[in-house]
């Protein structure tokens, strides 16, 4: 019979996952009103490819477009948007991440 077949038991299920074919840059600002205090967030990231099967990974982010403290809250933002995909629908994997601009108040 043409088609898919899987092999999943009760549970036939496909995986499916998102990559991108070439460099791309996108950025993303965090704004949050505390009690009368703003917080805001801003970071410029360079997205490029990788070989089939390396996963993700984000270089090392230099301290130096905003404070220490911000780095795993950065990490932690990126690591949930490729772990759920662009449009919040499918994994993205075989990338590699490079902060290169930022800033914060």
């Amino acid at each position: 019979m043409p088609g898919i077949h899987t092999a999943g038991g009760d549970r036939n299920f496909l995986l499916f996952k998102e990559t991108i074919d070439r460099v791309a840059e996108g950025e993303g600002k965090y704004i949050r009103h505390l009690g009368g205090k703003n917080e805001y967030a801003h970071v410029k990231i360079r997205l490029t490819p990788s070989d089939r099967g390396s996963g993700v990974s984000l270089l090392p982010i230099k301290a130096t477009f905003f404070p220490a403290e911000y780095v795993p809250g950065v990490e932690q933002g990126f690591m949930n948007t490729v772990a759920s995909g662009p449009a919040g629908r499918y994994e993205v994997t075989d990338l590699q991440a490079e902060v290169i601009d930022g800033s914060y108040s």
